[in-house]
């Protein structure tokens, strides 16, 4: 990623390039990265966290109450559903 970030970099014509120090461009550069890895890695955490609590959740909730826990599979697809359209909404922005 900083390799392709650093391509497009220099392919900016001069007078661009001479807007930023070099310090700022590095900078920028790294924190950038730094904050796509750290989107990335939260992303999968919560992911397979949520999975997990989702799991769990539904197999005790079907052994306490069956019937009752019957309505939490009408719930979780709404809300997976909502869920995707706001991350698509999101993600772009």
């Amino acid at each position: 990623m900083r390799g392709d970030l650093f391509a497009r970099i220099i392919a900016w014509s001069k007078e661009t390039r001479l807007n930023f120090t070099n310090a700022t461009l590095i900078t920028r550069t790294v924190n950038d990265v730094k904050q796509v890895s750290n989107f990335i890695d939260l992303s999968l955490r919560k992911t397979y966290t949520t999975a997990i609590t989702v799991i769990g959740a539904s197999w005790l909730a079907f052994s306490l109450d069956a019937r009752l826990a019957s309505i939490t599979l009408i719930i979780i697809p709404v809300v997976l559903t909502v869920s995707l359209a706001l991350i698509r909404r999101a993600v772009p922005k």
